[in-house]
């Protein structure tokens, strides 16, 4: 189906699989970890040096970790499954005064190779088991060398797996 809704940058399979969807915010809950790395990124932010200029937020939903690295002037990648949740991290970003990010779907499983950055965040990811390994196989892939990946979350059931996987 043809899609009315503003032009986002996404993969193929993203395009392929856009339909019009209602143009309201969506009615998701801020996830339990979704609150805990804007705070150390602000944190961080006071002392510029302990921030690297670009970042990538995986699993972005409708952006409040993209909203802190903006705010402290980290050039951000934020990225979703989700078509739809690209479209809210740019109209937050417009609405906070914040530089427009920006955005990719993303597909865990497969990556683009031009998707690199020295700082890699993403909270409360691994609510789907499938998401474990997939997540523990992408920070190698997109993180530059001698950088690093910070990931929020809750004690879900699945953390278990990830570590497995990391192993």
């Amino acid at each position: 189906l043809p899609c009315s809704r503003p032009s986002i940058p996404r993969c193929t399979a993203c395009a392929a699989a856009c339909a019009c969807r209602p143009t309201s915010p969506p009615a998701w809950p801020l996830l339990p970890a979704a609150s805990t790395l804007p705070p150390l990124i602000v944190m961080l932010g006071a002392s510029r040096a302990m921030l690297p200029e670009a970042a990538i937020d995986l699993g972005c939903g409708v952006g409040l970790t993209t909203m802190a690295l903006l705010h402290r002037g980290v050039r951000t990648t934020a990225t979703d499954y989700e078509p739809e949740a690209l479209r809210y991290v740019m109209e937050n970003a417009a609405r906070n005064g914040l530089p427009t990010p920006e955005v990719r779907c993303l597909d865990w499983r497969e990556p683009p190779d031009d998707l690199v950055a020295p700082l890699v965040v993403g909270a409360d990811l691994l609510y789907e088991k499938r998401n474990a390994e997939a997540l523990a196989a992408l920070p190698p892939t997109i993180l530059a060398r001698g950088g690093r990946a910070v990931l929020a979350d809750p004690k879900r059931p699945w953390r278990h797996h990830f570590a497995e996987a990391l192993a």
